[in-house]
């Protein structure tokens, strides 16, 4: 049932990609996703490929991990090339538009896989500084996702542990009836709920006995810097989008 959600899926290798500092990662990513989205040339989007290739093959990650992603959302991709030529969508712009979800899934696998969560609570920190002047506390809500990323995983553990307490009890949520899966939900939703709130307070008493205080200035363990690899990427990023702007095939 929820065996194939994964928040955590850093990739704890040593590659040119892993040691990019995570701002310039996540800049780069978020231009690729935004160039990705607006171009509406099929060549450009083979440009765009030949780069997520080339950054693929710097991770040194399995390649076998990406064809999983795709197979992930073969069936949605399926429904929708299906049904973008059923409403006579040109056969161009269908392969244009699947060509889009696989490079943006991909790129964001990539991501995830290079970069920590750490590293990613810290670029969310520094991209969202700006808005201290007005009065947000942006570590509060860095360390609100760094907790919530770190016990989905551990709420979604245990839900699946109630859920073969279940089975094993012989209630079949697969095969069964809608009047069964739903108790099956029920049995699932209040023991997961209560554990929830039984380790937020914990986690609440932990961080006042170690006198957590928000407000203090906060300092870092790890120093990111700005490497020539990372001029290169960004410098890589930049080039594709001006050559787009240049072209005109944005529009």
């Amino acid at each position: 049932m929820y065996k194939n959600i994964e928040l955590d899926r850093y990739y704890d290798i040593n590659s040119s990609l892993h040691k990019l500092n995570p701002i310039n990662k996540t800049i780069c990513f978020l231009i690729f996703t935004i160039v990705t989205i607006i171009v509406k040339d099929i060549r450009l989007m083979g440009i765009l490929g030949i780069l997520l290739i080339n950054m693929i093959l710097m991770s040194n990650i399995k390649i076998s991990l990406f064809i999983n992603e795709i197979n992930k959302i073969k069936y949605f991709l399926l429904i929708l090339f299906i049904f973008n030529a059923l409403i006579g969508l040109q056969f161009d712009s269908n392969i244009l538009i699947i060509l889009k979800i696989i490079s943006v899934a991909l790129y964001s696998s990539l991501y995830i896989l290079t970069t920590s969560v750490n590293s990613i609570i810290y670029t969310f920190n520094f991209l969202l500084s700006p808005l201290k002047i007005f009065g947000i506390k942006i570590y509060d809500i860095t360390v609100m996702i760094a907790l919530t990323i770190t016990f989905i995983p551990n709420i979604l553990e245990e839900s699946l542990r109630i859920i073969r307490t279940i089975s094993l009890r012989g209630l079949d949520y697969k095969t069964g009836s809608i009047k069964d899966k739903i108790k099956v939900f029920k049995m699932m939703f209040i023991p997961t709920f209560n554990l929830s709130f039984k380790r937020s307070d914990d986690l609440a008493d932990t961080l006042d006995i170690r006198l957590y205080n928000s407000s203090n200035k906060r300092s870092c363990y790890r120093k990111y810097i700005f490497s020539f690899n990372d001029l290169f990427i960004l410098f890589t990023h930049i080039s594709i989008v001006a050559a787009i702007i240049i072209k005109g095939v944005i529009i």
